[in-house]
Formats: C-alpha cells, structure tokens, sequence
C-alpha cells in the first residue's frame, strides 16, 4: 500500500497524500477571494455532466452543517442512513442535515466516525430513501475510469447561487487493488477540467454508477500548497467506509485512533493523513501514555501563543502532534480523568535534559493544559520510527 505522507514545509517539499499531482495549476480547491466550501465559476462552469445521468444522482445528498454545505453524501443501507466525508481538524459539525436531490429536507446525527479516513455515518431523520448500488473498489483496474459527483454552489456574476450537483471524469490510480483503505486518483492526460474544485465527500463511482468511495478531506488549512499545484486527497474506499455499519465498529482498536500526526525533529516536519504508517502501533501507545499521566502543569509554565503545529526550531526539541476526530480521554494510571483533548503535542529529546511534556487543547488549537511525561517513551519511539524515517536526514 502506498502510505501518506509530506516531506519539509520549510523546504517546501510537494505533498504527496497517496495522491496525485495534477499539472501545473490550482484546479482543486476554490480561488482565494471565494468563501471557505464555495468557488467562483469561469465561463464551463458549472460543470456539464459528461455522463449519462444514473440513478446513483437520486442518492448523492448535501450534507449542512448549520444550514451551510459542508459535504456531499450519499444514501445507504436501509434508506435511513448517509455516507460522508466531514472534516473534524478542528471541530467537530452539531447540527447537521442533509438535502435530498429532490430538495427535502431531514435532520440528521453522526452515529460513526472512521478516523483513518474521516469517513462518517450519518442516521438521517427520513425513510425510503433511495439507496446507491455499492461498488468493489478492491476490484478497480489500474487507469480504469471513474466519476466524481459531488454538490457545490458557485458565485456567478457576484452573486451565490444554489448547491448544483457537479460531474467530473477521474482514472484509478496503478496501485488501487493494493490499497485497503484508500486507494488515489488523477485526471486522465490531457483532460484536467476547468473546475474550481471538488468537494470533500464527492462520490467516486465506475461508469456505471456503482460507488467506489468518497473523496477525502483536502486539509489546506494546514498545508500550503507550493507552486500553486492541485492536489486531490485520498479516497475513502466504499469497503472500508461500509464498516462503519457493523454493530461492533465502535469496539474495534482503530475506532478512537487518530485523524492525523505531525512529526517534526527541529529540522523539518512530516505530516501524515489518514492511514499513515503502524497506524495501530501508534495507537496504542499513545493511549497508554493518556493512561498514565499525573500531576498537571500550572498555568505558568504553560508556553505563551502557543500552536501545535508550529515548527519548534533547531535543536529545542522532538514533537509529535495528534489530532482526533473525538476528544479523547486523559486519565491517572488509577483510571481517574483528568482532562478531554481534541489534540495532543508530546515533545522530547529537549535542550538541556529539560523533562519530556505533553500539552493538550480543545477544537481550533486551543492550548488547555499539560503534564510531564516520563523519561521511557520506548514504546511510543518504536511505534512512530517508520513515520520518522522520513524526515529530513533519515
């Protein structure tokens, strides 16, 4: 499986995500002086579906976040239940709906999150919706065609117009059959679309409408992109995102796991998304590190404008930031809580033998609070080795 990761933002290092460049142009995300979730159009847009429209449309769902288009979706299941992509880096969405391709209008919860992919199950206050036909992405062909739908809303001529649901041609990527849990893709050669972009949640199908998986979380608030290339995130493979279906999901060890990590050795950082290297691994250790914390650290010797995702500098000292879908939950080796945290930086090898610590913060990198950790991290630097392996140096 080809794992995701990106090299030095210093150094400005392109992204690779499993994904695939797409030429020299920013043909995915939105232009600059548009709203966060929404695109100017250019004189093709909006897009002209180039397929045949199938009965797939019927189950491809706006997904609202307070009455704003947050992702597309798509209907499963018992017609009560939508798969999506939601972004949780720095919240978590509360009051969700979703919009039918009739218009209706339902309430909806998340009832399961995948974090390996952002993956998400929503129960929608409806029934008798209808349901997509489920692809094989397993079974996907090395360059074999396939269709992104996804709903966006353009400014034409100044003015916001309402969600439309978009069509573009994609190719799998050679490596598909291999990959478990997300597999990438790219525009066929000489056939980039003008498009301002593709949602998060776009549904992937083959030509015949069957869903292969959901396009993943393009996480620009971290990066930026260098050069102004395109890049698509990850797809979420259809087989693994139905898991999220399985009464059991929740009791599996990768269900609380992390959305991402950051390592960075003070000469340049590596971001991973998703499904990164000894996911598993990285999991476990960090939770019993969560289960054996002490005292907290008083307010004064908690850094001042703090973020976690702040490159260090040379020498100061090692750190690797996790960032969850749910705040998880930080307890005394006797099991009693001491704290919620959406994300936590632990930071070692620091100047002058200062003792290892762990900060801790809530949605949009707040710093809340620390502790010191012990001097054996072993378990942990043996889980994240194959993730440190490329850094710089290494």
């Amino acid at each position: 499986m080809k794992r995701h990761f990106a090299s030095s933002i210093r150094s400005w290092g392109l992204l690779f995500l499993a994904v695939v460049v797409l030429g020299a142009c920013s043909c995915t995300g939105a232009t600059e002086s548009s709203p966060p979730g929404q695109a100017t159009a250019t004189e093709s847009s909006p897009v002209s579906p180039p397929f045949t429209s199938f009965a797939v449309n019927e189950s491809i769902v706006q997904v609202r976040d307070a009455g704003v288009l947050a992702a597309t979706g798509v209907v499963i299941g018992d017609g009560s239940q939508v798969l999506t992509v939601l972004d949780y880096e720095v919240s978590v969405p509360d009051s969700l709906d979703i919009v039918t391709a009739g218009g209706e209008i339902y309430p909806a919860s998340i009832q399961a999150i995948d974090p390996r992919t952002g993956a998400t199950l929503l129960k929608v206050e409806a029934t008798g919706l209808p349901v997509a036909t489920v692809g094989d992405a397993a079974s996907l062909a090395a360059e074999q065609t396939l269709v992104a739908r996804w709903y966006q809303q353009l400014y034409i001529e100044g003015s916001l117009g309402e969600p439309e649901l978009q069509e573009a041609e994609l190719a799998a990527v050679p490596d598909t059959p291999s990959a478990p849990v997300n597999f990438g893709v790219h525009f066929p050669p000489g056939s980039i679309p003008d498009i301002p972009s593709i949602g998060q949640g776009a549904v992937i199908t083959d030509e015949q409408g069957a869903v292969a998986g959901l396009l993943g979380v393009d996480y620009n608030t971290i990066f930026t992109h260098p050069h102004g290339l395109g890049i698509l995130p990850p797809i979420a493979s259809i087989n693994v995102a139905l898991e999220l279906l399985a009464p059991d999901f929740a009791d599996r060890p990768y269900a609380d796991g992390p959305l991402m990590i950051a390592i960075d050795n003070g000469e340049g950082t590596a971001f991973f998304l998703s499904y990164f290297p000894n996911y598993d691994a990285v999991t476990v250790a960090l939770e019993e590190i969560y289960g054996r914390l002490d005292t907290p650290l008083a307010a004064e010797e908690l850094p001042q404008d703090y973020h976690p995702l702040t490159v260090v500098g040379p020498a100061e000292c090692s750190t690797a930031t996790v960032v969850y879908a749910l705040p998880v939950e930080i307890t005394s080796a006797d099991g009693t809580p001491l704290a919620r945290a959406k994300w936590v930086s632990i930071q070692w090898n620091r100047a002058d033998g200062a003792p290892n610590l762990l900060y801790y913060g809530s949605g949009r990198w707040n710093l809340e609070g620390g502790f010191q950790l012990p001097d054996d991290l072993s378990d942990l630097m043996t889980a994240i080795d194959p993730l440190v392996n490329y850094l710089p140096g290494r």
